[in-house]
């Protein structure tokens, strides 16, 4: 592993323009869990928790040979935004349909989208249906409104809005994290210089959004990582992610690597603080003179908050490991099931809930659409964790999914 971030570092050092990380596979789901998108190549296939996520209850087929990186739902009104690999962003009804689409060339940025959110605020225009918030690079935010009449529906730059940027916000912006219940976003964003930026050094920074959606810097930190792949990189790549715990305590950001590092935020004080794990924590994967003890894990391909202080990892070898983030403890696993290629994802207002996505590609090491549409998918819904404390600092448990598993190719 160390070898092959090393190699990443070397490469990223002789070829600065990096690419785009593209998903096997995205899991969109609901704030509560009632709608569950999940995103295979070009088509979205959509479940629904009223018949227990057996059987879709729409698909979305796009035309272009494309990826889905970053999406919300407007639960309200079962909507779903997802944004692909072009920009292309795409506003679809829970059964399928699709309502519109906005190109690239409608949005006026030419930095890539990094995210996406939704108001559904009761107090938003009659004539609005909702309102979905894009979020690019370059710190601009901008607006996209689905009128009552879905016929007529547009995409409006409110002119007190869209386009707003903070002059402190953070720029080139790589991936963020939207808290609605604490008006919280986490954003991992290039540190500055060029130099810096070749050397590793990332910033992570905490911004509240204000009432005009600007946002608001309230405490930043700089942070070793890799979130940049130079274009001749052959090897296996992590999506990007992070992502605020339940109560907005902790932080933990996963690079492209597959480190995940682990924070804490101290909202009085307004501070962020690396979590360090000393040496002879079963965890600890730094090295006290590197400044990187605060690296929980390596290999992870993914992860998600149980509660405001459990994280489930998702590990490269298909292990799920619950981790304790305020000491670093592994809860051992007490079965030996490993998944192919997991993801998973929590749902936002329910804790000690999650969705796992298991990905099984019809040919390994391919990565085109029509591999990827061919790949075998499970989904799984994980609500139940059996602990038992066998010794001071370590647990071993058990992960219960609820019976079903939806397959689907």
């Amino acid at each position: 592993m160390y070898e092959g971030i090393a190699q990443l570092k070397e490469r990223w050092r002789k070829h600065g323009n990096p690419t785009k990380v593209r998903r096997c596979a995205s899991l969109f789901v609901s704030p509560r869990g009632d709608l569950v998108a999940v995103a295979s190549g070009n088509q979205i296939t959509i479940l629904q928790k009223v018949d227990e996520y057996q059987k879709p209850r729409g698909i979305f087929n796009c035309k272009s040979i494309t990826s889905f990186r970053c999406g919300a739902w407007s639960e309200t009104h079962d909507v779903l935004g997802v944004a692909d690999d072009s920009d292309t962003i795409y506003l679809i009804r829970a059964n399928g349909e699709e309502i519109t689409r906005i190109s690239k060339s409608h949005i006026k940025s030419s930095s890539p989208i990094v995210g996406l959110m939704v108001q559904d605020d009761v107090d938003l225009k009659k004539s609005c249906l909702c309102t979905f918030t894009i979020i690019t690079a370059d710190g601009l935010i901008h607006d996209i409104e689905i009128s009552q009449d879905p016929s007529a529906s547009v995409f409006s730059p409110l002119a007190s809005r869209s386009g707003t940027m903070l002059k402190q916000s953070p720029q080139d912006m790589i991936c963020l994290d939207y808290q609605p219940e604490l008006s919280l976003f986490s954003i991992v964003s290039s540190a500055g210089s060029l130099q810096l930026t070749t050397n590793g050094l990332y910033s992570l920074a905490l911004c509240w959004k204000s009432g005009n959606l600007a946002l608001e810097v309230l405490v930043s930190t700089q942070f070793e990582g890799f979130f940049s792949i130079p274009k001749d990189y052959v090897g296996h790549i992590t999506s990007p992610k992070v992502s605020i715990s339940p109560q907005g305590r902790f932080v933990a950001a996963l690079d492209m690597g597959g480190s995940l590092n682990t924070f804490k935020f101290d909202k009085e004080q307004r501070a962020l603080s690396k979590c360090s794990y000393g040496e002879g924590n079963e965890l600890h994967q730094g090295n006290k003179d590197s400044d990187k003890g605060n690296i929980l894990v390596n290999g992870v391909i993914d992860f998600a908050w149980w509660s405001d202080d459990i994280l489930a990892v998702a590990e490269m070898n298909g292990n799920i490991t619950m981790i304790n983030i305020c000491t670093g403890a592994m809860l051992c696993k007490k079965d030996g099931t490993m998944y192919s290629l997991p993801l998973l994802e929590r749902v936002p207002q329910m804790l000690g809930k999650l969705f796992l996505l298991e990905t099984k590609p019809s040919v390994q090491n391919n990565e085109s659409t029509k591999e990827i549409r061919e790949s075998t998918f499970h989904l799984m819904e994980c609500d139940r964790v059996s602990f038992h404390v066998s010794r001071p600092n370590l647990c071993d448990y058990h992960i219960f999914f609820s019976c079903f598993q939806t397959q689907f190719v």
